[in-house]
């Protein structure tokens, strides 16, 4: 994660990210989202960032946070595609990340967790290996 130095405050970027991976299909309704270590571990950022985050987010309505389960997609993004509130744009891209997504599933077989940083990877234009593909 960038340094905040002058920038979008990291917390910002940690919303952003999160939201962005909410609304392409990443994360779907009912999905929980990482922990705050793994976040943390992840985004390189402290805990209070990660709090600061998931605390708009939750305010944003995109998540629910409950102690001792984590933080849950509560987001309908499929109904807030339907009433046109997003752009056609985003709404092909979601549908190109979930066929990746739901083609990886039967091609490869990988998990959940390797199909979304597949899913992220492509989005940024980075190439994904993952090692079940490499055995």
């Amino acid at each position: 994660m960038a340094k905040q130095g002058g920038q979008t405050p990291l917390y910002e970027q940690v919303v952003k990210m999160v939201k962005d991976q909410i609304v392409s299909g990443v994360y779907t309704k009912g999905d929980l989202l990482p922990s705050e270590k793994e976040m943390i571990d992840n985004f390189g950022v402290s805990r209070i960032t990660v709090r600061k985050a998931l605390s708009i987010l939750s305010d944003m309505g995109y998540i629910r946070t409950e102690k001792g389960r984590g933080s849950e997609v509560i987001l309908d993004v499929e109904d807030l595609l339907s009433r046109g509130k997003f752009s056609e744009e985003m709404t092909a891209y979601r549908r190109l990340c979930m066929d990746f997504v739901r083609a990886g599933d039967r091609k490869t077989g990988c998990d959940k967790g390797d199909r979304r940083a597949a899913c992220i990877s492509s989005h940024l234009g980075e190439s994904y290996s993952d090692e079940k593909s490499n055995e």
